[in-house]
C-alpha cells in the first residue's frame, strides 16, 4: 500500500561510487538468487538509480532507522536492493520510490531474505504489502525490453515455523535459517506455534521435544490438519540414550543437538499425501 514517510537524513551505508555501484549489481547478477514469496512466477526487471532510494526500517526489536538503498530489481510485488548490512526477515519497510513523473510514492512490505554479496555488500529482498504499477516507474518501454527476460521463474522462499522452548537455541536456529533465504517464524510453546499456524502452510517445521504446554506430536499432527505438507523435524536438546530411534508419531524425522545448518536445511522427503488426523477438543 502507498503510505507517508519522512524523508529526512538518510544514513548511506554503503557510500557507493558509480564504478563499485555498477561492479556490486553485476556481481549480485553473477549469484542470483531470484526470491519472490507471494507470486513466485512475478518477475522483476532491472532498476538501478544511482543516487539510491530511501529505505524506512522496523527492525524486529522495535527500533527504527532510515538508510539510503541502490535498488537492484523491481516488480510488481518485490524489489531487491543492495545495503551495506543484513536485515533480518520480517523486518518491516517502507520503499520511497519516485515515479516518471516525478511524484513520491512510498511502498510498505516486508524484508523476506537477505544474503550477502561482497564487502559490507548485502542483497535484500523486500515483499510490497500491495502490488504496484511497475511502468510507473520504469515504463513500458523497459518492460517490454525485458519481456524475454521475465518469463523467467522465480524460486520461492521457504517459509519455516521453528517451536523451541529455549531462546538462544531458537533464536541461533532462527537467524541461521534467515541467513539462508529462509522466512522464518518462531515460538516458545505449542500454544503460540498453534496461532502461527493461519495463512500460507509452512514448508518446514521444527518442534522441540521438550515443549513446557502440550504433547509435541499433537501439535505435529495440528501442523499438518493446517495444511503443512513439508518435513516436520522433531529436536531433541541432547542425545537421549533410551530413544529406541523411532521417529515419533506425526514426524518426519529426528535432529539431535548441536543442529548443523546443513542438516536444518537437508533434503527431507514428507509423505506424499499426509493423512489429516482429526483432534479432541
Amino acid at each position: 500500500m502507498y503510505v507517508s514517510g519522512d524523508l529526512t537524513a538518510p544514513f548511506d551505508t554503503l557510500r557507493l561510487s558509480s564504478a563499485l555501484r555498477k561492479h556490486l549489481l553485476e556481481r549480485a547478477r553473477s549469484v542470483d538468487h531470484r526470491v519472490d514469496t507471494a507470486h513466485p512466477r512475478q518477475p522483476r526487471i532491472p532498476f538501478d538509480v544511482a543516487e539510491g532510494l530511501q529505505l524506512s526500517v522496523t527492525h524486529p526489536g522495535g527500533s527504527a532507522c532510515r538508510f539510503r538503498i541502490y535498488p537492484r530489481e523491481l516488480g510488481s510485488t518485490s524489489v531487491s536492493f543492495l545495503h551495506g548490512g543484513f536485515l533480518h526477515a520480517g523486518s518491516r519497510c517502507i520503499l520511497h520510490l519516485l515515479s516518471l513523473n516525478r511524484q513520491l510514492r512510498a511502498v510498505s512490505g516486508r524484508v523476506v531474505a537477505c544474503r550477502h554479496v561482497e564487502g559490507l555488500a548485502h542483497e535484500v529482498f523486500m515483499e510490497f504489502d500491495q502490488s504496484i504499477n511497475v511502468s510507473a516507474f520504469v515504463g513500458d518501454v523497459g518492460l517490454a525490453s525485458e519481456s524475454n527476460r521475465l518469463s523467467m521463474p522465480l524460486a520461492r522462499v521457504m517459509r519455516v515455523l521453528c517451536v523451541h522452548v529455549d531462546q538462544a537455541t531458537r533464536s541461533a536456529i532462527s537467524n541461521a535459517l534467515s541467513a539462508a533465504s529462509c522466512m522464518v517464524d518462531s515460538a516458545n510453546c505449542a500454544t503460540i506455534a498453534a496461532q502461527r499456524l493461519g495463512g500460507r502452510p509452512y514448508d518446514r517445521v521444527f518442534i522441540d521435544m521438550a515443549l513446557p504446554d502440550g504433547d509435541p506430536s499433537r501439535l505435529a499432527l495440528r501442523c499438518r490438519n493446517a495444511g503443512v505438507r513439508g518435513p516436520i523435524i522433531a529436536l531433541y536438546n541432547n542425545p537421549v540414550p533410551d530413544r529406541t530411534g523411532d521417529i515419533p508419531v506425526g514426524f518426519d524425522a529426528v535432529m539431535e543437538a548441536p543442529f548443523e545448518i546443513g542438516c536444518l536445511l537437508g533434503e527431507i522427503a514428507p509423505p506424499a499425501e499426509p493423512e489429516l488426523i482429526a483432534l479432541s477438543a
